[in-house]
């Protein structure tokens, strides 16, 4: 999964998953305020503008992609999954530490202990008070109940 560099005026943080859902996540989180950049020489670079000085980011959303919105796409069931997924990628750091973060995680035998881990590690190299990986922690998880509501709606229709 290529793995990316969020730019922001806060910490460095990293964010794994194909470039349309990584794209369309630091939309969401940075409000056309962050930039991204690939993590190693491997990543093809997405050609993400910084929307700071101007430019509308929903409009480059639909010529990149081919999205009519980013609402639109997040309606469907796959590309919510998808972006609680790379949402809940987002680690403070750069990718050297990533990468020993990742190690450490495999490691650990269950969910609990991994977010615990996750949250401590996080909050322990956080320098701002601008918390990205807690709101992109928060906003998978909304992506996430959202997903078992539609479930249910559909095993209620059935």
């Amino acid at each position: 999964m290529p793995t990316y560099e969020i730019v922001n005026p806060s910490d460095p943080y990293t964010i794994k998953g194909e470039p349309l859902v990584v794209c369309a996540m630091v939309l969401l989180i940075g409000q056309g305020q962050y930039m991204l950049r690939p993590a190693d020489d491997e990543t093809e670079d997405p050609e993400f503008p910084a929307f700071m000085l101007g430019g509308d980011p929903g409009e480059w959303f639909r010529e990149k992609f081919g999205v009519e919105s980013l609402a639109e796409w997040l309606d469907a069931d796959e590309n919510l999954e998808a972006a609680a997924e790379c949402l809940e990628s987002v680690l403070i750091g750069g990718p050297k530490g990533r990468r020993v973060v990742e190690a450490a995680l495999a490691e650990m035998p269950d969910e609990e202990s991994r977010k615990r881990f996750l949250a401590q590690y996080r909050d322990e190299r956080r320098s701002s008070l601008n918390d990205i990986g807690g709101l992109c922690q928060a906003q998978a998880a909304k992506f996430r109940e959202c997903l078992a509501a539609r479930a249910a709606e559909e095993g209620q229709g059935a």
